[in-house]
């Protein structure tokens, strides 16, 4: 014997209706916490890498004498390596 449930507009469906959409609430939860464990995740991750670039910066903020062609200066090292990135960059 099949049990019925009125819907919202009265009308009744049957238990299969129901468990259909009990399956999809469950399914559309499950999404949601997927994305925000991946949100999480991402979060976490960005943090990590902004606390391994503040010590980066520090460790590296004593001053370095350069040699450029002409002239020599003592700019602070991370600067040095900030410029040889983008010239290697580029």
């Amino acid at each position: 014997m099949r049990r019925e449930e009125p819907n919202q507009a009265g009308k009744t469906t049957g238990r299969a209706d129901g468990d259909e959409a009990l399956q999809a609430d469950r399914e559309h939860l499950r999404d949601l916490q997927k994305a925000r464990q991946g949100r999480v995740v991402k979060t976490l991750l960005a943090l990590a890498l902004a606390v391994i670039f503040i010590v980066f910066i520090l460790t590296n903020s004593q001053a370095v004498t350069v040699n450029f062609v002409f002239v020599k200066r003592k700019p602070p090292l991370i600067w040095v390596i900030f410029g040889c990135a983008v010239v290697g960059g580029i």
